[in-house]
């Protein structure tokens, strides 16, 4: 005679593996360091130096440990958004912007200062690993601040904005009017790179997942100048000129909303 009815086992065995898809191995560490904690609460009342010892070391190892798993399943974490994110900027390249300067960089939201946004991932044609080259770059934005920090400030309609830039001869000229005219502290600006002085176009647009939680912002760096707003054209460093078209502003909002929605947080 069975223990447990058919029924009974296929309940037990769907749980089960529910339970395996929701724990991960850090709260297995976190498991049993909450029981070494409370070994070591019980063992306050105790004379004996030994299991305290013991109870002690045993929770530091743990601890370590837990925190080596969980610093390791992030970076996967976080690889993983990286591959996914550059198949989508390399796609946005094909479609949009084939064989222009372009570079693409998702902002978010800093860890260990959330008043401020930070490159998380940047694409470049050519360039460095999506990772590597955000973590080279030094800009940060506060909500509100600058074309970018307006599109964390504005992440709820998921809306791409335009901006346009003159031509700048220098960096100094390049500070004055991103200091006198967008109203950025001479700190943030200190930290944009040069690579900014050619950039004649942004386009940025944040990002909000269905519960209206901030997933990121995506600035693009054009090296175009304007040459007519409406509708607007450019010239490119060849100085040929092109269209952005209202199905190229679709197209980047899709992709990229679609990819970090559907992808666990980093």
């Amino acid at each position: 005679m069975a223990l447990f009815s058919d029924d009974c086992r296929d309940w037990l065995a769907g749980n089960a593996r529910a339970i395996r898809r929701a724990l991960r191995l850090r709260d297995t560490f976190d498991f049993l360091l909450l029981l070494l904690a409370c070994g070591l609460a019980v063992n306050t009342k105790s004379e004996s130096a030994v299991a305290t010892a013991v109870f002690g070391t045993l929770y530091l190892v743990f601890l370590v440990v837990s925190v080596i798993v969980t610093i390791r399943e992030r970076r996967t974490a976080t690889s993983l958004e990286g591959e996914v994110l550059w198949g989508v900027f390399d796609l946005l390249y094909e479609r949009v912007f084939k064989d222009h300067r372009v570079r693409m960089t998702l902002f978010k939201v800093d860890p260990l200062n959330p008043r401020y946004i930070i490159p998380w991932f940047r694409y470049e044609p050519g360039g460095a690993e999506i990772t590597v080259a955000a973590d080279r770059s030094r800009a940060r934005y506060k909500k509100g601040e600058g074309h970018t920090g307006l599109a964390w400030e504005s992440a709820a309609r998921n809306e791409v904005q335009m901006a346009f830039f003159p031509a700048f001869p220098d960096r100094r000229s390049f500070e004055a009017f991103y200091c006198d005219q967008l109203g950025l502290d001479r700190a943030t600006v200190a930290r944009i790179s040069d690579r900014m002085q050619s950039v004649g176009v942004i386009l940025s647009c944040g990002f909000t997942d269905r519960r209206n939680k901030f997933l990121g912002v995506l600035s693009i760096d054009l090296d175009w100048q304007l040459v007519s707003e409406n509708p607007p054209v450019f010239r490119d460093s060849r100085h040929n000129q092109r269209e952005l078209k209202a199905d190229a502003f679709y197209t980047i909002v899709v992709l990229v909303r679609t990819a970090l929605r559907s992808l666990p947080a980093s």
